[in-house]
């Protein structure tokens, strides 16, 4: 996925962009190496004293760094490399030389993601074209050494403009962030923390820079702190979200669009007025009394909100509390009592009126059981510190809070706190294991949400296996010929298998050779289809997928089965 780098720190005001481009594909295919070594490069590997004994290797990937625009070399662009197959630790990363050269050695057998990385470019992995996707993974044999993992990286676009308030004003201090449009669990969204950003300076003025070519939109607020907000008139009225060219509604907002390297500027709008509320309440206890001893936590739930990190509160002695001067938005208000292990959480939604809540701190609720193994007895080559259970919402905008150990006793034993809701229970572990199963008593509630309503639930069986499916094949054109430039979308038949967090849908792009491969899709009946493109997050995409649907290869996984076919490149119907 592209990465932008930070300019400075968030703070104050917003100014938000989200973007959907195409790249130009500047690279040559990969080939054997047949050069010798290249001269010794950065080798930066990172040590983790729990990880399992390092995988080694004697796999080389070579390759080059240039400009996009003029082809000239590119010097100390920092390169790295993930590796998909299990026990890979401590892999290296490299910079280019002064002819943009690079080299990676000590490199096991496995399927590798190459990422290259310099200020002022955009960042790109290896065969990405478009901002967003994912890059081509390098398929690596036993010693082989592989040349021409060349990259050409694009200069990065900018936009820049001018935040003031109503009266024509500055705001200083807006914070400009770049955010992309996409669809998450179940709905289309802006996806926060992917972008640059920047604050305007005493001119109210910024720049946001290192932006892949495509189209944007903009949009402003301002921090809930005294010092940013007393350009504005009264005590009641705060900024909200406003979106260039000066509106407060997304669906209003005018698109910007930057090519390659490209700098707009002269983007200046007003931040709208809103009128504040208050959010106050009272915390008690189960028994009705005052919960003084509780600790308080506010924070926006939104994507587009006034920019408000989350803060924190007292209580006080008679149980109360109280946020004053909130702008409009969506707010999560928790209270926790440490000392007992208690949590409550509320939602509001403020529109200018005040609102007030009671809150209830009782005990979360805990998921308790055993990580059992099919085919028996636990393996020598997984330790319990390695897996961790993770409950997992499917709503996008309810607030998460992961309370109690996640991680497995060594007796493969696990208690995991657990927030109000409905939580599907997944974990998290080493390459090469998958959930086989997730059942409490008779039930199988692998794909099916637990509720967690104020009572705990015990004799939770988390079934691992090695087991695994795989399925892989060849990507062809229209001609019948290998392409590299496509993006494979693998999903269960059953639109009931779809949805956020389902294990029966997989997207992942060719190699080098136009082969792809997937590992772990639970057994079921499957698609298959291949596009040139696919926005990231389109795969949970109802709609998408039962398009795809008319256009894919069907075909079945049986437990642990290996399934080769091949695709052919389509379009959308």
């Amino acid at each position: 996925m592209t990465s932008l780098f930070m300019k400075r720190t968030v703070a104050g005001a917003f100014v938000t962009l989200t973007c959907s481009s195409v790249f130009v594909d500047a690279q040559v295919p990969v080939r054997e190496a047949s050069q010798p070594p290249l001269p010794a490069a950065s080798q930066l590997p990172v040590r983790d004293p729990e990880a399992p004994p390092q995988t080694t290797g004697t796999g080389v990937l070579r390759g080059r760094v240039t400009r996009l625009d003029n082809g000239q070399p590119l010097r100390r662009v920092l390169i790295t490399v993930a590796g998909t197959a299990a026990l890979i630790r401590d892999l290296p990363t490299a910079f280019t030389d002064n002819e943009g050269r690079f080299e990676l050695t000590g490199l096991p057998a496995a399927r590798y993601t190459l990422t290259a990385m310099k200020a002022g470019f955009v960042t790109l992995q290896y065969g990405q074209r478009r901002p967003n996707e994912p890059g081509r993974p390098i398929e690596l044999a036993n010693a082989a050494r592989l040349e021409g993992v060349d990259l050409a990286l694009p200069r990065g676009a900018a936009i820049a403009g001018r935040i003031f308030d109503q009266d024509g004003e500055p705001v200083v201090n807006a914070a400009v962030q770049v955010l992309r449009q996409r669809f998450v669990k179940g709905r289309r969204q802006l996806a926060s923390g992917v972008g640059s950003s920047d604050l305007s300076d005493d001119r109210g003025e910024f720049r946001v820079y290192g932006l892949p070519p495509g189209t944007y939109y903009v949009s402003a607020s301002v921090q809930d702190r005294p010092e940013l907000t007393a350009v504005f008139v009264g005590p009641t009225l705060g900024s909200v979200s406003t979106f260039y060219p000066g509106t407060s509604s997304p669906e209003a907002a005018q698109p910007v669009t930057v090519a390659l390297g490209q700098e707009i500027g002269g983007l200046s709008f007003a931040v709208a007025r809103a009128r504040r509320a208050a959010i106050s309440g009272v915390v008690r206890t189960a028994d009705g009394s005052p919960a003084s001893d509780a600790t308080l936590s506010l924070s926006q739930s939104m994507v587009f909100s006034s920019g408000m990190s989350s803060r924190g509160g007292s209580v006080s002695p008679d149980g109360s509390f109280s946020w004053p001067d909130l702008p409009p938005g969506e707010y999560n208000v928790s209270a926790s009592v440490r000392s007992r292990e208690e949590f409550a959480v509320a939602r509001v939604v403020l529109d200018g009126a005040d609102v007030r809540v009671e809150l209830t701190p009782r005990k979360t609720d805990v998921a308790r059981g055993r990580i059992t193994f099919d085919g028996g007895a636990p393996p020598a080559s997984l330790r319990p510190a390695q897996v961790r259970i993770r409950p997992v919402s499917l709503d996008p905008s309810e607030l998460e809070v992961q309370r109690g150990t996640q991680t497995t006793r060594d007796d493969w034993t696990f208690e995991v706190g657990v927030t109000p809701g409905s939580r599907l229970l997944r974990t998290t572990t080493t390459a090469g294991w998958a959930i086989k199963s997730v059942r409490v008593g008779d039930r199988d509630v692998t794909d099916t949400p637990l509720l967690f309503n104020g009572s705990d639930i015990d004799g939770v069986e988390i079934r691992l296996t090695d087991r695994l499916t795989d399925v892989s094949g060849l990507v062809r054109d229209g001609r019948g010929r290998a392409t590299t430039d496509a993006t494979v979308v693998l999903f269960a038949d059953d639109p009931g298998k779809w949805g956020p967090e389902t294990r029966f849908v997989a997207v992942v792009r060719p190699d080098q050779g136009g082969r792809f491969s997937q590992r772990g899709l639970p057994p079921a009946s499957y698609v298959a289809a291949a596009l040139e493109y696919l926005e990231p997050g389109e795969e949970t995409n109802p709609a998408t997928l039962e398009r795809l649907r008319q256009v894919g290869t069907r075909f079945t996984l049986a437990d642990a089965e290996a399934k080769t076919l091949d695709v052919t490149l389509s379009s959308l119907p």
